[in-house]
């Protein structure tokens, strides 16, 4: 990283931890020692999650994406959520759905951050469009979209932001 004339913001991960400071005079996001602890990871996750999302230019609102022979413009508030298929991805909104040929992974990495979380391997939701959940689907409209078993917790807890009343 030390020749590189602009390099990428990285996460380390090592089992020595004497290296630590080295990797933060490389600027790195996180230095993480083996073993990870999957919280400790997920912190990390989300510092360049948070990291990345601070560099999208101001008042950007919208994503571009190729359905057949168009460039389609649509509105990050318009996604109610996203699902992958195969070489495509199939980006619901408000009015329809738009079939894109990209990578499931190209989509999430363009999206902004907090708005957005993948809740499956194929399956991306706007956290601000959730009605409901039943046991482990997230329902937004009409449409049931089913929940990650082993990161249910972690999914539950950002969707509902400290928000759940009980008895």
């Amino acid at each position: 990283m030390k020749s590189l004339r602009n390099p990428p913001q990285v996460i380390l991960t090592t089992a020595y931890p004497q290296y630590a400071l080295d990797g933060f005079e490389l600027d790195v996001l996180d230095y993480l020692v083996k073993p990870i602890s999957f919280q400790r990871f997920l912190k990390a996750a989300e510092k360049a999650r948070a990291w990345y999302a601070a560099r999208q230019p101001e008042g950007v609102d919208h994503i571009f994406v190729k359905t057949g022979s168009v460039l389609k413009k649509i509105v990050y508030d318009d996604i109610l959520f996203a699902e992958a298929l195969e070489n495509y991805v199939a980006i619901h909104t408000k009015d329809r759905k738009h079939i894109a040929y990209l990578t499931f992974r190209s989509f999430e990495d363009n999206l902004p951050a907090g708005r957005f979380l993948k809740v499956h391997k194929s399956y991306i939701i706007q956290v601000s469009k959730v009605d409901g959940i039943q046991g482990n689907d997230i329902l937004i409209g009409e449409n049931v979209i089913p929940v990650s078993r082993t990161h249910r917790e972690e999914i539950m807890r950002r969707i509902l932001q400290g928000r759940f009343l009980k008895r």
